[in-house]
């Protein structure tokens, strides 16, 4: 065990003085000093302790790459605004989570968990801290969640969410009217012409191709929609989505780890992923975009516009929720994000 901790203290050392003390080839830049391990703060897991500090990664994310070592997840290293160095026992602050899988009895995602890499595990670690029971309980009953999340997760962080307020109708309107792009008319008039939605729809959306002519699609949420009819380019993100909400149903913050830029408002007016009107518009231009042969991938959502309305005339030219921003991240909105 000492020999164990002499060599983690001495890895460390030795990332602190590659950190801190790389020779620059730019000789206008003089090395930064080596600051010994007595001189970096041991960060403790709690808030307060963390608080002012930015995580620059793991020895593996960091510094591994560039000197081979094979296996050290132990360590990352934090800096705050003034440049100070910290460093936090990953194992320690995973810990917690490990426990609690155990308590759980959450076989099958400790085994999945210890199948992905160490890196990733010890992010996972670090990203669903503060899940709920629910969500654990959802993600060891469908491993499979953890790949995508492994491939797709940091994509959806770094996505901010614009956090858009709804905007007005007539503002919208009489931009459509004043660009004159013909398509984007064509699906004004089609949403003005349409009927209205009722209270329990909220809201209607329209959408269209030029790529195809012909009609706008037009579409109201609906909570009784079945979100796995979806076709494949949208379906496959609701069951992470949905964790995410049915974590913060449950006490949990996965919203605030797995999402970027979303307040607590818009979470908790989310309702169910998958079954607003613009997601089920999308979905139906392109199922028509893939009977023409004009549709071969997520790519090919920059051929779809859509326009939101809600019922409410404080909702207006509505936008998205967290959810529907990610699923049809790359059609085009019209109007409001």
């Amino acid at each position: 065990m000492k020999l164990k901790s002499q060599y983690l203290k001495t890895l460390l050392l030795t990332l602190l003085t590659f950190l801190l003390g790389a020779q620059n080839s730019n000789a206008s830049q003089t090395a930064l000093r080596f600051e010994p391990l007595a001189n970096v703060i041991h960060l403790s897991d709690d808030a307060a302790a963390l608080a002012g500090y930015s995580k620059l990664g793991t020895i593996e994310e960091v510094y591994v790459a560039e000197n081979g070592i094979t296996k050290l997840e132990d360590v990352a290293i934090y800096k705050n605004a003034e440049g100070a160095l910290a460093w936090r026992g990953l194992a320690n602050a995973g810990s917690g989570l490990l426990t609690k899988l155990d308590n759980l009895g959450l076989s099958s995602l400790t085994t999945k968990l210890d199948d992905i890499g160490s890196v990733s595990k010890t992010k996972f670690l670090d990203e669903f801290a503060g899940a709920s029971d629910d969500a654990l309980i959802a993600l060891n009953n469908k491993t499979d969640l953890i790949d995508y999340w492994k491939a797709n997760g940091s994509i959806i962080k770094n996505k901010s969410y614009p956090n858009a307020g709804h905007r007005p109708w007539e503002t919208t309107r009489q931009e459509i009217i004043s660009t004159a792009k013909p398509s984007e008319i064509k699906i004004l008039n089609a949403i003005e012409e349409a009927t209205p939605p009722t209270n329990s729809q909220v809201a209607v959306a329209g959408a269209y191709s030029d790529e195809l002519g012909g009609s706008v699609i037009i579409k109201y949420n609906d909570k009784n929609f079945n979100v796995n009819l979806l076709e494949p380019e949208l379906v496959q993100h609701i069951d992470y989505l949905q964790i995410i909400k049915n974590d913060f149903d449950a006490g949990g913050n996965l919203y605030q780890k797995l999402y970027s830029n979303v307040p607590l408002e818009k979470i908790q007016n989310a309702g169910v992923v998958g079954i607003h009107a613009e997601v089920l518009a999308t979905n139906e231009v392109i199922k028509q975009l893939k009977t023409a042969g004009k549709f071969n991938g997520i790519e090919d959502l920059n051929k779809i516009e859509v326009l939101v309305k809600g019922k409410a005339v404080s909702f207006g030219n509505m936008c998205r929720c967290p959810h529907c921003f990610h699923i049809i991240d790359g059609v085009k909105m019209i109007g409001n994000q």
